[in-house]
């Protein structure tokens, strides 16, 4: 039941984070997503067989056997974003790629928020380790998004701040390659951080 629930908690945050892209492009001028039925919260729409699906699996299987807290990493298909569409191009894509952290950690707050209500509201338990399992994924999702790696989200409000050619070319070229190695490396300090905003959100 935990694997069902930690996986529903993943889909749906997911895909809320890439149709909050899609809204923040839509309303600074490119509805390429709207056209191509992208705006929708039906997770049909949005499912990528590999990031959606089989990497978030082979993650929570392995935090539960290991029995260590998850390091999921995952995606949705991309929505499509047209940035000539847009008012001012290189400013308009560092606000859509934030719409997308933003997302995340504002349903990471909705959620601690409930948790902080539950006097009122007497949950069970287990629905109280539901809700902070939904506050923490989301937060780690913010969190990493935002490093200024590409395709992470954080590199686009990066080359924004910081026109460099240069840079740009050699982060692109070898982002991946970093990425990688920071999940396979450098994910404790990520781990950390997620855990001290959690934490405050959740008044623990």
């Amino acid at each position: 039941m935990d694997l069902i629930l930690n996986f529903t908690i993943i889909f749906f945050s997911l895909v809320l984070h890439e149709v909050s892209h899609g809204h923040a492009a839509k309303m600074l001028g490119d509805n390429t997503a709207e056209q191509y039925g992208r705006l929708s919260l039906n997770p049909l729409k949005h499912i990528d067989m590999v990031g959606t699906i089989i990497v978030p699996f082979l993650m929570i299987m392995f935090a539960k056997i290991t029995n260590s807290q998850p390091i999921v990493f995952g995606w949705a298909k991309p929505v499509p974003i047209n940035p000539y569409n847009l008012k001012n191009p290189k400013r308009d894509m560092a606000l859509v790629a934030l719409a997308g952290p933003l997302s995340n950690i504002l349903l990471a707050s909705v959620m601690a928020i409930i948790i902080r209500l539950n006097g009122f509201f007497g949950f069970s338990s287990n629905v109280i380790s539901w809700l902070i399992m939904i506050v923490y994924l989301n937060t780690l999702w913010m969190v990493f998004n935002l490093l200024p790696i590409p395709p992470l989200d954080g590199s686009k409000i990066l080359f924004y701040f910081i026109k460099n050619a240069n840079l740009e070319a050699t982060l692109n070229r070898f982002g991946f390659m970093i990425l990688m190695m920071i999940i396979i490396y450098g994910f404790g300090p990520i781990q950390m951080l997620t855990g001290v905003i959690t934490k405050f959100l959740i008044g623990g």
